[in-house]
C-alpha cells in the first residue's frame, strides 16, 4: 500500500493565501468603521461619566462646580476643544483659584479630527449648583469624530434641573 505524503502543495498553499487576502481585504473598511465608532463611544462615554461626577460633586460639597476648557489651567475659555477642568468653585467666580478644590483635568482631544461642540449660549463654562441643579444653563453638548470621509457623533442634553440625557445620532450628526 502507497502512503501518501503529508501537507500542502505549492497549490493548495497559493489558493488559501488568496482567499485570506480577499477576506482580509474586505474586512479591513468595515473595521475601521467599527474601530471608529467605538473610540467615539469610548470619548462620548468619559464625557458623560464626567459630568455626571460633576454634577454629584456639587452635592456632595453642596458648592457649585464648574467644568470648563482652559488654556492657562486658571481662566475658562470658550473654545472646548481645550484641556478641561472640574473644579469646586467656593468663591463663585468661574475660575480656577488656589482657593478652588480641583476635581478632575480632561484631556478630550488626541487630535484635530475630535471636537466637542456646546449649545450653551454664551457661557465658557458649564456649573452645577450644590443641589444638582445647572440653574439657568441649559443646552447640548455634542462630541464630534471625523474619520475619513465618515463623521460620528454624540450629544447629550443638559436640562435646568441638572438631568443629563443621551440623543440619537442623527440629532447629534447636525451640530459637526
Amino acid at each position: 500500500m502507497k502512503q501518501r505524503p503529508l501537507g500542502f502543495t505549492l497549490l493548495d498553499l497559493l489558493t488559501g493565501l488568496a482567499i485570506l487576502s480577499i477576506l482580509i481585504g474586505a474586512a479591513i473598511p468595515g473595521l475601521n468603521t467599527f474601530v471608529a465608532n467605538n473610540k467615539a463611544n469610548a470619548a462620548y462615554q468619559q464625557l458623560f461619566t464626567l459630568l455626571q461626577y460633576a454634577r454629584s460633586e456639587s452635592v456632595f460639597y453642596r458648592q457649585q462646580v464648574v467644568i470648563c476648557p482652559t488654556i492657562n489651567d486658571q481662566d475658562c475659555d470658550k473654545d472646548w476643544k481645550n484641556e478641561l477642568i472640574l473644579f469646586v468653585d467656593e468663591n463663585r467666580n468661574k475660575k480656577y483659584d488656589d482657593s478652588d478644590i480641583l476635581l478632575q483635568r480632561y484631556e478630550e482631544t488626541e487630535n484635530n479630527s475630535q471636537r466637542i461642540v456646546t449649545a450653551f449660549g454664551s457661557t465658557r463654562y458649564l456649573s452645577f449648583n450644590y443641589d444638582g441643579s445647572s440653574g439657568s444653563q441649559n443646552g447640548r453638548l455634542t462630541y464630534c469624530l471625523a474619520s475619513g470621509k465618515q463623521t460620528y457623533a454624540r450629544q447629550m442634553i443638559i436640562s435646568k434641573t441638572g438631568r443629563i440625557r443621551k440623543t440619537s445620532e442623527q440629532d447629534a450628526l447636525k451640530k459637526c
